[in-house]
């Protein structure tokens, strides 16, 4: 899964934290930190179902469902 993280204007979020807290199976924890560019690369955790992330950013978090359908699935979130 490869996101893409920007705000509201929609520039591109870095150093934000991306963690999967529910996944169609069961997994380890996964956060990940969003580069320069507000992107980041979950594709080693990729299996078709709903996950739920939390995208936490200067203090500020928000909750995510989101539905993957196949292996090369790219999803834009504004938060």
């Amino acid at each position: 899964m490869k996101l893409k993280i920007t705000n509201a204007t929609g520039l591109p979020i870095p150093d934000a934290t991306v963690m999967v807290t529910e996944a169609p199976v069961p997994i380890h924890d996964i956060a990940a930190m969003t580069d320069a560019s507000g992107s980041v690369n979950l594709a080693d955790y990729i299996v078709p179902g709903k996950y739920t992330l939390v995208i936490s950013h200067n203090g500020d978090s928000s909750v995510h469902s989101i539905d993957l359908q196949g292996a090369s699935n790219e999803v834009a979130l504004t938060i």
